[in-house]
């Protein structure tokens, strides 16, 4: 589902859900799986793909996280629970995997960025200025997405964003 539960209750005395792109209450028993229905969100996310080990490394950052940011890790959570798990990395060429160098473009932007993805423990290993964590918004929208594929998310400051995913070098 492409929402957060908010706990209190709607005018009609009923359970709201708040969608995470377009912020709108949303009477619980309205917001459908296939997504909000006031703004489509969650309707048409692109499809990612993960290695079994690249999950069960991101199930234990979640873990990690849970009492810091419950916000990034419910967002984490959410990926992680649509995610096709591909058996082989021949079934996931092509992704934004961790330790992949990936080329995208935020917000329509000419100039694309470089950034290899990483989880946090690794960030001294990445070169400074070139690491994408995957304890930060983007790179839990960029992580095992294609290339080509564009993906909606709400970065650190609440504002809503699009990300696309121009390429992606897998590490040596």
């Amino acid at each position: 589902m492409s929402a957060r539960h908010d706990p209190s209750r709607g005018p009609e005395n009923r359970a709201t859900v708040i969608c995470f792109v377009c912020h709108r209450a949303v009477g619980a028993d309205d917001f459908h799986s296939d997504g909000c229905p006031v703004c489509g969100a969650g309707r048409h996310l692109p499809p990612i793909r993960l290695l079994p080990d690249d999950a069960r490394r991101l199930a234990a950052l979640a873990g990690r996280l849970v009492t810091q940011n419950p916000p990034l890790v419910a967002a984490l959570t959410r990926e992680l629970a649509r995610a096709v798990i591909v058996r082989d990395a021949h079934g996931a060429w092509g992704t934004a995997r961790i330790g992949a160098e990936l080329r995208f473009r935020l917000d329509g932007s000419a100039e694309p960025v470089r950034r290899r993805l990483h989880l946090p423990e690794t960030a001294g290993q990445a070169a400074q200025g070139f690491d994408l964590s995957l304890a930060t918004p983007l790179g839990i929208a960029l992580v095992g997405l294609a290339a080509g594929a564009v993906m909606p998310f709400t970065d650190l400051c609440g504002t809503r964003r699009l990300v696309r995913l121009d390429g992606v070098r897998d590490a040596a």
